[in-house]
């Protein structure tokens, strides 16, 4: 009998680590086995929603030794993030990956994946939506290019009205926009592309002057040195 009340108090006792262990947080993330989503495999996670207080926020790319596989367009919704940054190739295929409704973020450092296309979806969906004050975007080294679909008319980047600065770090051109819809909202004010700089390595500008897509904007260099988080 004393047996049997030692095996039901240890039950009792690990019951919480077996719930922390499959759906519990770290690193500030709430997250939720992969196990249970049917389109991710049993070694990957998804990201629900950040519960942390920081400013800077960087995606791990292992959360308890899972990887992370996918994070949910509202993470960030809600919280006083500012500064979002990932590390090396985390998480979506590049062509799901969204940002919707950070209302305090300034500065985004897209996940360092090969990026093939950065378009709108077929349904609408936006990468980047909502984000009032964001004024900086970072593409990473790997980026490849822009493109569209086919009858295509969604941007890609939307409510986004306070944007100033987008950096390109790669050392390719990323001239393949077909049309500036596929990027922003088509009815943005002038004022809108006056105040937007293009950041470009110093070895492209003469290349992005080219082409007609963007000129636009305003064109500048940097040292596009990117520093992995």
């Amino acid at each position: 009998m004393k047996k049997r009340y030692l095996v039901l108090i240890c039950i009792v006792l690990t019951l919480p680590l077996l719930l922390v262990a499959c759906n519990g947080t770290g690193n500030g993330f709430k997250y939720k086995s992969a196990f249970s989503m049917a389109k991710f495999d049993t070694s990957g996670i998804i990201i629900e929603k950040y519960e942390g207080t920081d400013k800077e926020v960087v995606v791990p790319n292992t959360i308890n030794n899972k990887e992370v596989r996918y994070i949910s367009p509202y993470t960030f919704t809600g919280t006083g993030v500012e500064i979002i940054k990932f590390q090396n190739r985390i998480c979506n295929e590049s062509s799901n990956f969204q940002v919707y409704e950070a209302l305090n973020l300034k500065k985004l450092y897209l996940p360092n994946n090969d990026w093939k296309y950065f378009i709108a979806h077929y349904d609408g969906g936006a990468h980047i939506s909502g984000c009032s004050k964001l004024e900086e975007i970072h593409f990473p080294p790997l980026f490849n290019s822009f493109g569209t679909y086919e009858r295509q008319y969604y941007s890609a980047i939307k409510g986004c009205n306070n944007l100033r600065k987008i950096y390109f770090y790669g050392t390719h051109s990323v001239v393949w926009i077909k049309e500036i819809g596929t990027l922003f909202e088509s009815d943005l004010p002038k004022t809108f592309y006056d105040d937007l700089t293009i950041y470009v390595p110093q070895n492209l500008i003469s290349e992005y002057r080219l082409h007609d897509i963007w000129k636009n904007f305003n064109l500048a260099t940097f040292d596009a040195v990117w520093i992995e988080p």
